[in-house]
């Protein structure tokens, strides 16, 4: 609370505060939304849908990259996008919870990273992991993190993809994340359910104290 109040007061020159525009990918469409940040708040500044023909994505991966190149340049330019943070499908992402040492966060990155092949079906060199720590104190100095793991290699198709279309990506995020972190309130201490309605699929995700 006290660092958005610092953030409202003294905002970050405008070369750290980079614009950018929130862009999912799913097997059938690219959607886009971005807002501009005012003193009282946020408002809709662009949004579109371009929908993708069947086949380019399927189960979250990319099966031809030159349509998908063509498809992120339209958009692009449709919307004059340049820097984008991306949800990526989440049939290609592993969720679980673990119980880690209450100790800094490089520790914690290595107790996870022996722990990820007994989580996921992928090794350790070849994924590419990030976590939260969930605000559940244990006995013997130990919480509960909520580790979010990709392959490698599906990560750099997508950068690969968005690159060749002319776009600088942040940061991805798998899609459950994103949804909940734009429907549940940051200091909210309850667990929900989100129900996210596709078409020809539907996500359910419990939501702790903002993390999933």
């Amino acid at each position: 609370m006290f660092s958005k109040f610092f953030f409202k007061l003294f905002p970050p020159p405008k070369y750290l505060n980079i614009p950018y525009a929130g862009l999912d990918i799913s097997d059938d469409a690219i959607r886009c939304i971005e807002y501009s940040e005012h003193r009282n708040g946020y408002t809709l500044k662009k949004y579109g849908t371009r929908n993708l023909p069947q086949g380019i994505i399927e189960a979250g991966y990319i099966k031809n990259v030159p349509a998908l190149v063509q498809e992120l340049t339209q958009i692009a330019k449709d919307l004059r996008l340049e820097t984008v943070k991306v949800s990526l499908p989440e049939e290609r992402m592993y969720l679980f919870k673990t119980e880690v040492p209450d100790v800094d966060e490089d520790q914690i990155r290595q107790n996870i990273e022996f722990k990820l092949e007994e989580n996921v079906p992928i090794s350790a060199a070849e994924a590419i992991f990030f976590f939260d720590k969930m605000p559940v104190s244990l006995s013997k100095g130990k919480i509960f993190a909520s580790v979010s793991v990709t392959p490698r290699e599906l990560v750099d198709s997508y950068l690969g993809a968005l690159k060749a279309a002319g776009l600088t990506t942040v940061s991805f995020e798998i899609q459950a994340k994103a949804i909940a972190r734009a429907v549940v309130a940051s200091d909210s201490t309850e667990t929900v359910m989100l129900v996210h309605l596709m078409n020809k699929k539907t996500g359910l995700y419990v939501v702790s104290s903002g993390v999933i």
